[in-house]
């Protein structure tokens, strides 16, 4: 969040992204941007305003994508990371899959959580 403004985020909804904002009380919490990839929702951007970090923000957030993967009819989650947060995803139960390189980012780490049998669950 402290890298991006509100009007990126109605910039990324406006080109067709699933953008979600959790706000309480006018203050703004999170932020979520996904983008439809077929079989997957690629979660593009997860942001926890630092005020607000350490108390479950992120993990409630990431439900919600995966809620809105199944409704979509996804067969899972896809996303890339930073070194620095694979242990949260895969505190999530999201698996590792292979390491990209970014011009931007430096190494990113490429994980998928398979939703298929939440999805048959839900039906």
């Amino acid at each position: 969040m402290d890298k991006y403004s509100l009007k990126d985020y109605y910039k990324w909804k406006e080109k067709g992204d699933i953008v979600l904002v959790l706000e309480d009380e006018g203050e703004i919490k999170g932020v979520v941007d996904m983008v439809d990839k077929g079989d997957y929702l690629l979660l593009d951007m997860i942001a926890v305003n630092r005020l607000f970090r350490g108390k479950g923000i992120g993990s409630k957030m990431l439900r919600k994508v995966e809620e809105i993967a199944v409704s979509l009819g996804k067969r899972g989650v896809m996303l890339e990371a930073l070194e620095s947060a694979v242990d949260f995803y895969r505190k999530n139960g999201f698996e590792f899959s292979h390491v990209r390189i970014d011009k931007e980012f430096g190494s990113l780490y490429v994980m998928f959580k398979e939703l298929r049998s939440l999805a048959m669950i839900t039906s």
